[in-house]
């Protein structure tokens, strides 16, 4: 979906991530970060809303990978944890 305008800030973080998208009906969305190692350490299913927080306050500093599920569409974007 091109219309999405999937937007992670601040980026880098030292505290919590804000996840924006633009969404053209009412669907629910599930979003997942990852860490390099490919584990899991955050997970919100069902969320509503086109602005979400994430925190990563207590959080190693590094890479992350967040994935944003809608419908069976997946969008990867990499943030920086400092």
């Amino acid at each position: 979906n091109p219309n999405l305008n999937l937007t992670f800030f601040p980026n880098p973080t030292n505290s919590n991530l804000f996840v924006s998208y633009f969404l053209d009906r009412s669907t629910k969305v599930n979003i997942s970060v990852f860490n390099l190692f490919g584990q899991e350490v955050y997970s919100v299913k069902e969320v509503q809303g086109t602005l979400n927080e994430i925190p990563l306050a207590n959080y190693p500093s590094g890479f992350y990978l967040v994935k944003i599920q809608i419908d069976k569409h997946f969008y990867i974007g990499k943030v920086i944890k400092q």
